[in-house]
């Protein structure tokens, strides 16, 4: 028996047995030819990695650019890549992430029903191969106004974003796409011969009191009433307790309300208050607009309780900081921009005047 003894390669002693001398000569030529040419790791090489390692190098040849190339670019992008899914699995999984971390209801509601649309739209795209191209478009083919545009393109961001850092993605595919320009709509507001109306009409129809009052005079918005029970109203106090999951910025805050507000949520009698019931009626969305024109309104302005709210308090109280609260808003500017010179002096004097 001849053996060739080809040292340590790669941290292992490296030895072959051969019947004749000759044999094993020939192997030593070999192994020197193929030192010479690939260094020490040639030679702890099997025939079957030496023929891969050829192929794989003509192939990158024919695209056009070497192996070290091709072997850069995976360290670079495809090793970050560790969880190959379709989309469809990766969109499920999000929204399921999103729920174990008590996202509030609406968002992830809205979450569901936009993004499984993008799924739905690509059901055998794996996540990662999805383009930027393919997202616009999906964001093209809704029929969206630009605001509805622009959320569901925040929430494509989201799920590409918390891809990448579950190893589903390596690059965002929404980087780059555009937020269309939106149309500033004017405040609605009512005037104070209105707010009476609808405050006289909630007599007649006290189940809608709370909501009237609360939008009207404490400026809560539409969701936070809806989701609010009559427990959360100290009417000796004379306050809400908004809640972080019933507010849209998940923090809780205090609603100071006024003596005139107190009287109206008083006169809806207390068939409907001191108890834990829900202060608005579960079908409002049906109800409501059966309601105003009750009051004697031809049309109902955008958000009409909140934002006159917002601008009577402004031009009454002078007060931005503690308007800011009321509303729960993260900074003053949505207070300059859209309530500033709204109301007069006289006419804020006169709304908070307002009594059964």
């Amino acid at each position: 028996m001849w053996v060739l003894d080809l040292g340590v390669v790669e941290g292992r002693r490296q030895r072959r047995q051969f019947s004749t001398q000759e044999e094993a000569e020939r192997a030593l030529k070999a192994a020197k030819g193929m030192k010479k040419r690939m260094g020490e790791s040639g030679l702890g090489a099997s025939p079957m990695e030496l023929a891969e390692f050829m192929s794989l190098r003509a192939q990158c040849a024919q695209a056009g650019c070497t192996l070290a190339v091709a072997v850069s670019y995976y360290l670079s992008h495809g090793a970050r890549l560790l969880k190959p899914v379709l989309l469809v699995e990766m969109v499920e999984a999000f929204v399921w992430a999103k729920t174990e971390q008590a996202v509030a209801a609406r968002t992830l509601q809205t979450y569901r029903s936009t993004l499984r649309g993008l799924a739905r739209m690509y059901p055998r795209r794996m996540a990662h191969e999805l383009t930027r191209a393919e997202i616009e478009a999906w964001l093209g083919s809704q029929g969206w106004e630009a605001r509805t545009r622009n959320g569901a393109l925040g929430h494509a961001r989201t799920l590409m974003s918390w891809g990448r850092d579950q190893g589903h993605l390596v690059n965002d595919p929404a980087a780059g796409i555009a937020s269309r320009t939106e149309t500033v709509e004017e405040i609605g507001t009512l005037t104070v011969a209105q707010a009476e109306r609808l405050l006289r009409a909630a007599v007649q129809h006290p189940r809608m009191m709370g909501y009237v009052v609360l939008g009207l005079f404490g400026g809560l918005r539409r969701a936070e009433i809806e989701r609010l029970t009559w427990d959360a109203i100290n009417l000796k106090e004379g306050t809400v307790i908004v809640g972080a999951r019933l507010s849209k910025t998940r923090t809780r805050r205090v609603v100071d309300l006024t003596k005139n507000a107190l009287a109206w949520l008083k006169a809806a009698g207390d068939e409907v208050r001191g108890n834990t019931q829900r202060v608005a009626p579960a079908n409002l969305k049906e109800l409501w607009p059966e309601f105003w024109p009750k009051a004697g309104l031809a049309v109902w302005p955008n958000n009409a309780l909140r934002h006159t709210f917002a601008s009577m308090h402004y031009a009454h109280h002078q007060d931005e900081a503690k308007l800011q609260a009321q509303m729960g808003h993260e900074s003053a500017r949505m207070l300059h921009q859209h309530y500033r010179a709204l109301k007069s002096k006289t006419e804020a004097a006169a709304f908070w005047a307002l009594k059964p």
